[in-house]
């Protein structure tokens, strides 16, 4: 019996010298039969699958070819002797079937290359290829074969495994570091409805998030392509390939007329036009899921898709998270559609003003709550913005201008009974929101966060002591 230093050695020549094809994982829902075929510059290690022996290989020893992953396609295989172009064993493997021993007829030597071929006559033109199956697959990984030479179940000779093939995903999503929006209380308009627009200080309707919502594809030698192979033996998997990009946004899309991918070329073209758009949708609701047109992605190539938002010109809600999900859908006989990535979040809006959320305020007289807005900007003047944000009745208001502050001065706004005013300002009724309901406010005074502060005080209503509220910021200063 030959020990490890006799053991012969295997070799796949398939895309190349010693080189496995790559195959799709997404065309592996059913078996695939694969040609090994090796390439010109690769003949010369003589044939598709080459088996080297340790030691002589003499007449009725069995040698023994199996696959893991794989299998024969059911034709016959003749194992020939490099040295003389003769076979030396025949065998016609039933399709599917894993393992198959040849019984040697002539004498091989130790170091003669045998070679493995589905050709009708060793040394025929297509002396080079061996057909083979590659089994169905749920996970990536390899495709190995392995030789065992033996005489009456003693090993005389083995060989370590080589890789036929390697299973690979084609596809896979990406995502960008998130962006970061600034919608504008300071510039022009300066309301809330607009974004600041980075290095120049100008502002737009338009959130566009560059290439966010990716594909990438690794190309593979049997493929998904589309139903095509990319390069190599043309055993395409003749599949459709498609995508979905799927949306959410953490403030239930308030103010956004407008949600659609640009895949144009350069990233970042967000102009609400035809000519840029891919895809889009109006007046957008949940999770927004959005199909890709074979136009911009058929599986031949990656896609970068930049997503863009639309103002409706009313205020933008914040803070708010964009997220995003790819699907790449495979579809056809034998299709191993790949899962849905999970969402990656892809934008983040912050704001250039200072916000306070009040977070327990009671629309009753018996429980007033008073706020001290004070604007420390020494030039600007403080517009102050109040949104009901959440409600135990569930009506909420947004948008309530309570008035201005001058700079370095203070005022006092109150929260009391149906109404709420800014000191020196009109009143503002809020008999909608309901008796006695409780609710939270966002305060937005438009100065830098770093140039304003909120702080609440209540009455009890059993007491009459003054009680702090806590008031909680998304803006630099926290309280």
């Amino acid at each position: 019996m030959a020990g490890a230093a006799m053991a012969g050695s295997l070799v796949v020549n398939a895309s190349g010298a010693n080189s496995p094809y790559t195959i799709s994982l997404e065309t592996l829902g059913t078996f695939r039969g694969v040609l090994l075929d090796t390439t010109t510059a690769a003949a010369a290690v003589n044939g598709a699958l080459s088996y080297v022996p340790g030691q002589d290989i003499t007449t009725n020893v069995v040698v023994s070819l199996a696959f893991t992953g794989g299998a024969f396609n059911g034709q016959q295989v003749l194992l020939c002797d490099a040295s003389a172009n003769r076979h030396i064993a025949i065998a016609t493997p039933a399709a599917g079937t894993t393992s198959q021993g040849f019984i040697i007829s002539t004498l091989a030597g130790a170091g003669n290359t045998i070679y493995m071929t589905g050709a009708a006559n060793c040394g025929a033109a297509a002396g080079n290829q061996v057909p083979v199956r590659i089994l169905a697959a749920t996970t990536t990984g390899f495709v190995t074969a392995t030789v065992t030479s033996s005489v009456g179940g003693s090993t005389v000779d083995s060989t370590g495994s080589a890789n036929v093939a390697r299973i690979r995903s084609e596809y896979a999503a990406a995502f960008n570091a998130p962006a970061a929006h600034v919608t504008d209380y300071l510039g022009s308009p300066g309301t809330g409805t607009n974004f600041t627009v980075a290095a120049t200080g100008a502002t737009n309707l338009t959130a566009g998030t560059n290439a966010a919502a990716n594909i990438t594809r690794t190309g593979n030698q049997f493929g998904a392509t589309n139903g095509s192979a990319v390069s190599g033996p043309t055993n395409p998997g003749g599949l459709t390939v498609g995508s979905v990009v799927s949306l959410t946004d953490s403030q239930a899309w308030q103010g956004i007329a407008k949600v659609f991918l640009s895949t144009a070329a350069g990233a970042g073209n967000c102009a609400d036009s035809a000519g840029s758009n891919a895809v889009g949708t109006g007046a957008p609701n949940g999770t927004v899921a959005l199909t890709i047109p074979a136009a911009s992605f058929n599986g031949s190539a990656g896609m970068d898709a930049t997503v863009c938002l639309l103002g409706n010109g009313s205020v933008l809600s914040i803070p708010r998270t964009i997220a995003a999900g790819v699907a790449v859908n495979v579809t056809g006989t034998g299709a191993n559609s790949p899962a849905a990535s999970a969402l990656n979040n892809i934008d983040a809006w912050s704001t250039n003003a200072y916000q306070a959320f009040v977070g327990w305020l009671v629309n009753a007289a018996t429980v007033p709550t008073f706020c001290l807005i004070s604007n420390n900007d020494t030039a600007k003047t403080a517009t102050v913005l109040l949104d009901i944000v959440s409600n135990e009745g569930t009506v909420v208001i947004g948008g309530i201008n309570l008035g201005t502050i001058p700079p370095k001065t203070a005022k006092l706004a109150t929260f009391t009974g149906n109404s709420v005013s800014l000191a020196g300002g009109t009143a503002t009724d809020l008999t909608t929101l309901g008796a006695n309901n409780r609710y939270v406010g966002k305060l937005t005074t438009t100065v830098n966060p770093a140039n304003a502060t909120v702080t609440c005080i209540q009455t009890d209503p059993a007491t009459g002591v003054k009680r702090a509220v806590p008031t909680y910021s998304n803006s630099a200063n926290t309280y």
